[in-house]
């Protein structure tokens, strides 16, 4: 323990007594010492700052203003030579004013001791610092703080903690206030006791007192007033009953309410929490809680559109389309079932028909029955007619006919009838007559119309033996129209070679007559006279045409079909030997296998139709085989709308000369005229150009006698000079002038795109050959191409081929560059529909960038590869009532170098300034007239 002093002298009457009283020993010392200095007396005057209890005396500070020593007579201040400090810096004095000692140590030894000097100390009571606070416990609202007792706390001197922990209080400021729910801070007073009260302060600080609300307890609890149906929130859920009563039993009013209202179940059976929220929930309690409560599914309601049935269908084959919705007016999938789907109602019994909705969520929907409207329609049958005709002086047969889908056992009623008529031809059958039995009327309904009843000419097999030539007067093969020998025409094509189904004049019956044709053993023949010849032994009545009244006629005695594999290109020729002449003038494509469809068409526009099946090889949708013909083909699909079976002519080549023939519709070669208009004039500068303008009929198209008409997916065009004329897809005519193009204009093969190829020639040498594309209106200039001899463009339109010095160049007209082919392949060649290059020597293919022999044979037939220019087109455009025959004589013997355009039946006799062969002379007499025939020797 540190000594504490404590005294109350005052502080000035020990200053006085010290220096009086050290005056007298410093006057004794100075008479016993010899010192170079000395002190005569002192008088030292001491004050203290106040300190607090706990602190040490070395924290008060020492203050001697006015303290002075004499030396040698002369007085200074004590601090000059010395200082003051604490006798015990360690000491702790009490409370109040105490005495406590300081001493005076000179810097220098003076030959005197100077001592203590008593000095007066003011030392307070210290603040207790609170180190450990008190807690407090809880009180509920409505009580006094005075009710929460505080626990704990301690306090200690602030600055020494070397002195025992402070005695004392913790109590609450204002014990009697109530406070507030929650957290809240009140005032704490420690208060110092027993000895502690002299020597620290009172206290006051904050302290947090937590402060609960009141309880709130439940008698009686809510349930659920009702069902929940699914779809409903709880929310929706109604609670009753219920009673609730604070600590002293008085009713504590207030709400009930799920705390997950929102919440959607399912159906079936839940436990919700549901809390009760008092009035005065400020000051009370909330209470929680769980109900049982009961969802149960949602019943629908179901609409469902009109079912449309044909007759013989069950309910089962129409699908039920409607919808569903719950009661809260919810969309509700799921789908609809027929409660008894093989039920197959009459038209009679139409009307309402059980039906389910199944939902797709049945875990908290019902599924519901309905009733469906159902329309029950009558099946439609239809009259189908098989190939009805006989030959000419045969007996009518049994009309074939067939109704798909009539219920077995069942037939039609009535008769069948046509129109009168034995010659050859075709006649309309009539349905009117045909009708169901009564009973199968309430449920069917016969879609009928007229069927076509042929009569044929009958034909027999045409016996062939090979001759050797026959000599300069040759025929020209390709597609032409062939020249045959005075008073005989070519119609068709047997095993790849052209044979022939004469017409004979009566003069000749009894002669052996020669017809000269080309096989592919053969294929020079193209290029001049034919070097094998087929000796036709026909004598009457092998073959025979007899004309009927009104210029009918029916052929009779050659079986022109028989054994025929294939049919190329167009057969082109008049025979106007006879009265009533015929010209076969339409086009078939190449089959190896099925029927062909064989005409005779005359100038007068009758024809004589022999009609058989076709088939779609390709499966482009269009038949294989196509007849050019005014009117329609039950067998063509009309694509463009315009009422008459299309045709798609890819397949027929070098018609009339030319490579291509391209018709938008069965139409033969061209439009319409008006019955009666007044042909336009044509002359050789025009090249034959009908303008639009100058028709009148519907369909009407461009007509250029030079360059043939021609159509592609741009429109039909045509050539007239060096003006190339075309159709737009709008209906309007554009010109693209080719430079440089004169003479004559070959026409070459047309490609899909536009593509065209053509050139100018003068004695049949060919000019510098170009392309164009009608889309773009781009022309180029194939170098170095003039002096050809032949020119095609493959299929996809991507090489132009032409021979020159007995090679062929092919251009890529992607990229522009040439290639010359390496094989010997002549003048004369082609592209076939594969692509593939057929030459007289070979077939090429292209094989990795070039073009190589191939090994298969092409299906092309060698006369396709006749040049362009060569022999002479005739072309027929116009109606029944007016025929008009244009002939475009190309540079092939007695061929004339003019346009022609005749109004058959009403033009002059033609006459040629010279050099005019008998075929010249027949073209140009009108009908009615007869010609006699020139012996064979002519040839």
């Amino acid at each position: 323990m540190k000594k504490v002093w404590k005294a109350a002298v005052p502080v000035l009457l020990l200053a006085l007594l010290v220096s009086f009283a050290r005056a007298e020993e410093l006057d004794q010392q100075s008479g016993n010492g010899d010192l170079s200095s000395r002190v005569e007396g002192y008088s030292f005057t001491l004050t203290a700052s106040p300190i607090q209890y706990g602190m040490h005396l070395a924290d008060s500070v020492l203050s001697a203003e006015g303290s002075t020593i004499t030396l040698n007579g002369e007085t200074v201040a004590a601090q000059s030579l010395g200082s003051f400090s604490w006798q015990d810096m360690e000491q702790v004095p009490y409370a109040g004013v105490q005495q406590c000692y300081a001493v005076f140590t000179p810097h220098e030894d003076l030959g005197v001791s100077f001592d203590a000097v008593p000095v007066s100390v003011q030392v307070n009571k210290a603040r207790p610092e609170i180190t450990a606070l008190p807690v407090a416990t809880s009180l509920v609202y409505g009580q006094s703080l005075h009710q929460s007792t505080l626990q704990g706390g301690a306090a200690h001197n602030p600055h020494n903690n070397a002195l025992d922990s402070v005695q004392g209080v913790f109590e609450w400021e204002l014990r009697d206030m109530v406070p507030s729910v929650g957290l809240q801070e009140v005032t704490v007073v420690f208060t110092p006791i027993i000895n502690a009260a002299d020597l620290y302060e009172t206290v006051y600080f904050s302290l947090q007192v937590n402060v609960e609300k009141m309880p709130t307890y439940l008698k009686e609890y809510p349930v659920p007033a009702r069902a929940l149906l699914y779809g409903e929130s709880l929310e929706k859920m109604p609670l009753s009953g219920g009673y609730a009563e604070d600590e002293w039993g008085q009713e504590v009013p207030g709400t009930y309410a799920f705390t997950d209202a929102a919440y959607v179940p399912g159906a079936g059976t839940h436990t919700a929490e549901v809390v009760f929220t008092p009035l005065d929930y400020a000051h009370r309690k909330e209470v929680r809680f769980s109900v049982q409560l009961t969802v149960e599914k949602t019943a629908l309601e179901v609409s469902c559109e009109p079912v449309e049935l044909v007759y013989g269908q069950m309910l089962a084959d129409a699908a039920i389309r409607g919808s569903a919705q719950d009661a809260l007016g919810n969309a509700v999938p799921g789908s609809f079932a027929w409660q008894d789907g093989t039920l197959m109602p009459s038209v009679a019994q139409s009307g309402h028909y059980d039906a389910a909705f199944i939902p797709d969520d049945q875990a908290n929907y019902t599924a519901c029955d309905t009733q469906v409207q159902v329309n029950v329609h009558k099946a439609q049958l239809y009259l189908s007619w098989g190939e009805n005709g006989k030959y000419a002086g045969e007996a009518d047969k049994t009309m074939q006919y067939s109704v798909p889908g009539l219920p077995e056992g069942e037939s039609l009623v009535g008769q069948t009838r046509r129109d009168a008529g034995e010659s050859v031809g075709t006649y309309v059958i009539y349905a009117d007559d045909l009708s169901l039995p009564a009973h199968l009327e309430e449920n069917f309904l016969l879609i009928k119309e007229n069927g076509v009843f042929t009569i044929s000419a009958y034909q027999t097999d045409a016996r062939a033996t090979v001759s050797g030539d026959v000599g300069e007067n040759g025929w020209y093969a390709g597609g032409a129209v062939l020249q045959a020998p005075a008073g005989y025409q070519v119609s068709l094509a047997r095993d790849g070679a052209y044979a022939a189904a004469l017409a004979l004049p009566e003069s000749a019956q009894g002669a052996d007559y020669y017809l000269k044709v080309t096989d592919g053993a053969h294929a020079g023949a193209v290029a001049g006279p034919v070097h094998a010849s087929y000796q036709l032994d026909m004598t009457p009545p092998d073959i025979e045409i007899s004309w009927q009244e009104g210029n009918e006629f029916t052929l009779s005695g050659h079986d022109a079909l028989s054994g025929v594999d294939r049919i190329y290109g167009i057969f082109a020729g008049p025979a106007r030997y006879y009265e009533g002449a015929a010209d076969v003038s339409y086009a078939y494509a190449a089959r190896e296998t099925g029927n062909y469809t064989y005409v005779i068409h005359d100038l007068a526009g009758h024809t004589a139709t022999v009609t058989l099946d076709f088939e779609d090889t390709d499966e482009d949708g269009l038949v294989d085989v196509y007849e050019l013909r005014s009117g329609t083909s039950p067998d063509l699909a009309d694509t463009d709308g315009d009422g008459v079976g299309d045709f798609d002519s890819r397949r027929i080549r070098n018609l009339l000369g030319y490579d291509r023939l391209h018709v938008s519709s069965a139409a033969l070669l061209g439009t319409l005229l008006d019955a009666g208009k007044e042909a336009p004039a044509l002359s050789a500068e025009s090249r034959g150009l009908l303008l639009k303008d100058e028709l009148s009929a519907p369909r009407q198209y461009v007509y250029t006698g030079g360059g043939l008409m021609r159509k592609n997916a741009a429109g039909m065009y045509g050539l007239t000079g060096d003006v190339l004329w075309f159709e737009s897809a709008d209906g309007t005519y554009s010109a693209l002038h080719l430079e440089g193009v004169s003479g004559r204009v070959a026409l070459s093969c047309h490609a899909p795109g536009g593509l065209i190829a053509l050139c100018g020639y003068e004695n049949q040498a060919l000019q510098e050959i170009r392309v164009a594309d009608l889309n773009t209106g781009a022309v180029m200039l194939v170098q170095e191409s003039a002096g050809a001899r032949r020119f095609d463009l493959s299929p996809d339109g991507q090489y132009l081929a032409y021979a020159k010095d007995g090679r062929i160049t092919l251009i890529d007209l992607e990229t522009g560059l040439g290639e010359e082919i390496e094989a010997a392949c002549g003048n004369v060649f082609c592209f076939d529909e594969d692509g593939r290059l057929v030459t007289e020597e070979n077939v090429l293919v292209r094989d990795g960038g070039a073009w190589k022999q191939s090994d298969a044979d092409s299906e092309l037939p060698v006369r396709a590869l006749a040049q362009p220019m060569r022999g002479e087109s005739v072309l027929l455009i116009g109606t029944d009532e007016e025929m008009y025959l244009v002939r475009a004589a190309g540079s092939g013997k007695n061929a004339q170098g003019d346009v022609e355009l005749m109004l058959c039946g009403a033009c002059a006799p033609y006459e040629a300034s010279d050099g005019t062969s008998a075929l010249d002379a027949a073209l140009a007499l009108p009908l009615g007239n007869k010609v006699t025939a020139l012996p064979a020797e002519a040839e």
